[in-house]
């Protein structure tokens, strides 16, 4: 069937098509793997529509560093992964991020800013977490990712990744606050024209004389991913004042 617009994928087939992960592919550990999706084809060329799913199992693991136990759904090849690290906990710190997505960048985000916001912390407190999460090479300048380890030289894109998110996270910020004061300075100036317009318009009735015009308001220039966000909160927030209207009419409240 075709879709709106002339486009012959539905958004979700295309979503696939780009290499998008599917939600429940997000709620555990599959280190990259996807669901593919193909043809099966019979002896005489009949082909008929199937998907190969991740080998995957419902797995407890204990994170000495979050001091909790967990249940998780993952592949098989996590598993293996895990024992190649040697610990939940530093497959999750030391992985890739690029193979972490969803659950498991929770879990890692979860467990450095606990160890960053505990500097007493180190590898003697912990029995199975390797002394490598706590590494941070010195570069100096130099290229030392091919005299690394593989599991040093994670830590050490985990890191890079971690000090992108966090500049990202301040720029945001500093975004925020900027608009923020952008925001009290336009509403400062529209409170004195308005002051100025009704004192102009209290002389001109005193006068006689035609009173002045309203100040008009300032229309402020908006991305369109700030339109649609506004659009989805205006007509959620008209979903529920028509809620709220219709249990006021059926307990017999006037609105």
């Amino acid at each position: 069937r075709r879709a709106k617009g002339g486009r012959v994928m539905s958004r979700r087939l295309a979503e696939y098509a780009r290499g998008a992960k599917a939600n429940r592919l997000l709620r555990g550990l599959y280190h990259g793997r996807v669901i593919k999706y193909g043809n099966s084809v019979s002896h005489s060329d009949k082909k008929n529509k199937r998907r190969w799913e991740p080998n995957a199992f419902n797995k407890s693991y204990y994170s000495e560093i979050l001091d909790e136990r967990m249940r998780i759904k993952m592949a098989a090849g996590v598993m293996r992964t895990i024992d190649k690290y040697m610990g939940f906990d530093n497959y999750i710190v030391l992985a890739n991020p690029k193979c972490l997505e969803g659950l498991g960048m929770q879990l890692k985000t979860r467990m450095l800013d606990k160890l960053r916001s505990e500097p007493s912390l180190g590898p003697e407190d912990f029995l199975n977490v390797s002394p490598e999460c706590w590494y941070v090479p010195q570069t100096n300048g130099k290229n030392i990712e091919s005299d690394l380890p593989p599991l040093i030289y994670d830590s050490l894109i985990t890191r890079q990744y971690l000090e992108k998110f966090d500049e990202k996270e301040k720029m945001k910020q500093e975004a925020a606050d900027k608009e923020a004061q952008e925001d009290e300075l336009r509403l400062i100036e529209e409170e004195a024209e308005w002051m100025q317009y009704r004192k102009d318009r209290a002389e001109a009735i005193e006068s006689g004389s035609k009173p002045p015009k309203p100040p008009q308001k300032k229309k402020v220039k908006k991305s369109l991913k700030q339109h649609c966000i506004d659009t989805r909160i205006a007509k959620r927030e008209a979903v529920e004042a028509r809620k709220r209207r219709v249990a006021r009419i059926k307990h017999g409240i006037n609105c």
